[in-house]
């Protein structure tokens, strides 16, 4: 389903039942027959609570990313609209990415996407609450599948986020179009202790690492690997000595060079470390994508993999108020919340609708607490486990 955005129905309920002959006889029976009685957004909130009863992931959750009434080109309205932890699939995206979103890494066998049959291995998966912490999920649904109640901790809040130009965005939002992707940042000062003992190259290893979603080649099979760090290191060092650098990395940096880690910008983090580059230094242009270089995985470079996250998934790169850095949904805003649901794989950017009720805004990467790092945090209390409301 998330590869047919592009496709038209006449009824909407047929985003979900038009695919009954492609698929398994277990996610046939996890459907259940096609029926036209219950309205759109009920069939589609449905579809999520018995994807949980089969497989006891929340991974489905993270399609809002991609398929919500706010990742329309035009506001659809409220009437009908389904909650916001439930996929859309009335949304209409033009792009059919083989691996739209990190819940659809190829460590997931529940969700999958379209690698090649050269790529099925793996040895990197995204498993932000842990198996322990997975096993306390204590998922539930109201009855009119209007709430999503799901057990997990408030990591922290954003604080700045980067911008992004409209250059092959894969970006279509109405309210993105409105708002835009300017470098943001809140008048709040960040604390300082969880950032005591951070120095200038921790913070551009975080950053290097979360502009590549920590993954080497775009079927997310491969941590990134070392020299990734350095590569990134070597294109900020050209931008900012004025040298020809693949436009897609020099006009990001551009509307990030200001952005705030603590009290330095990450322009500041660059000049603060030596410019001592193992030899021959990388390249300064992204690899060509034609079909015919598409069977060499040596052409997956620091380049190709930024671009697919920041150009193609349309990520910004964030800071938390604690220090935490990652990449957000493009509609993130400073206040958004970073959650670990201890159901779902993938953090998730929340935003806080009422006292109690969150809204969700799509998926969130956090390095360093993608893969169960967070149950330390719980154990020592530094973050309190809490009942939220999706609505």
């Amino acid at each position: 389903m998330a590869y047919l955005g592009n496709h038209s129905a006449t009824d909407s309920r047929d985003r979900i039942y038009s695919v009954l002959g492609l698929i398994s006889e277990k996610d046939r029976e996890l459907i259940g027959p096609a029926e036209y009685t219950t309205d759109v957004a009920h069939q589609f909130a449905k579809l999520v609570h018995s994807f949980w009863h089969a497989h006891k992931s929340l991974d489905i959750v993270c399609f809002t990313h991609l398929f919500c009434r706010h990742a329309a080109v035009s506001d659809p309205g409220t009437k009908d609209a389904a909650p916001t932890w439930t996929p859309d699939w009335r949304t209409t995206i033009d792009f059919a990415s083989p691996v739209p979103l990190m819940a659809s890494q190829s460590a997931c066998e529940q969700i999958g996407n379209f690698r090649p049959l050269r790529s099925t291995r793996w040895k990197a998966s995204y498993d932000a609450p842990g198996s322990r912490l997975r096993k306390e999920a204590n998922v539930s649904f109201s009855g009119d599948l209007k709430d999503l109640y799901c057990d997990g901790v408030i990591l922290d809040t954003i604080h700045g986020l980067g911008g992004l130009d409209g250059q092959e965005l894969r970006c279509q939002s109405f309210v993105c179009s409105e708002t835009g992707h300017e470098l943001v940042q809140s008048q709040r000062e960040q604390r300082s202790a969880p950032r005591a003992t951070m120095l200038p190259m921790d913070w551009l290893e975080s950053v290097a690492r979360s502009l590549v979603i920590d993954r080497q080649d775009k079927y997310l099979c491969f941590q990134a690997p070392v020299h990734y760090i350095t590569d990134f290191l070597f294109l900020c060092h050209a931008c900012i000595d004025g040298d020809p650098v693949d436009w897609s990395f020099s006009t990001w940096f551009e509307h990030n060079r200001k952005l705030l880690f603590g009290t330095t910008s990450l322009e500041d983090l660059v000049k603060q470390v030596p410019t001592e580059f193992t030899s021959p230094p990388p390249t300064l242009h992204r690899p060509p994508s034609h079909p015919m270089h598409q069977m060499n995985d040596k052409l997956d470079t620091f380049l190709s993999r930024f671009h697919d996250t920041v150009r193609k998934k349309a990520r910004r790169l964030m800071v938390t108020e604690q220090g935490y850095v990652g990449v957000a949904p493009c509609r993130a805003r400073p206040g958004d919340v970073v959650a670990i649901l201890f159901g779902c794989s993938i953090p998730l950017v929340l935003r806080k609708q009422t006292q109690d009720a969150w809204w969700v805004v799509g998926e969130g990467f956090v390095y360093g607490y993608m893969n169960g790092e967070v149950a330390d945090l719980v154990k020592s209390g530094r973050v309190v486990r809490r009942r939220l409301r999706l609505v």
